[in-house]
């Protein structure tokens, strides 16, 4: 029984830290995109609030990619 529970736990753990890889990774991308973006400002406000609920999400949920992504597409990337 112990075996099984041990075995879920790190079923259950591994996709957790490669999504979290991969929201850092996506972070990473979307302040490069904000510094080199020739966006409006409002447009790169926008992005950085999408890229603050992207983090705030992986912290809290591990799920990160929806608002990431919507950051990277708004700024052309």
């Amino acid at each position: 029984m112990k075996l099984k529970i041990a075995a879920l736990a790190v079923f259950l753990l591994v996709p957790t830290q490669a999504s979290a890889e991969t929201c850092e990774a996506l972070i990473l991308q979307v302040d490069k995109a904000i510094e080199e973006s020739q966006a409006s400002q409002e447009t790169k406000d926008e992005a950085q609030r999408l890229r603050d609920e992207g983090e705030t999400q992986r912290v809290t949920a591990g799920q990160c990619e929806t608002p990431l992504m919507q950051a990277l597409e708004l700024l052309g990337k």
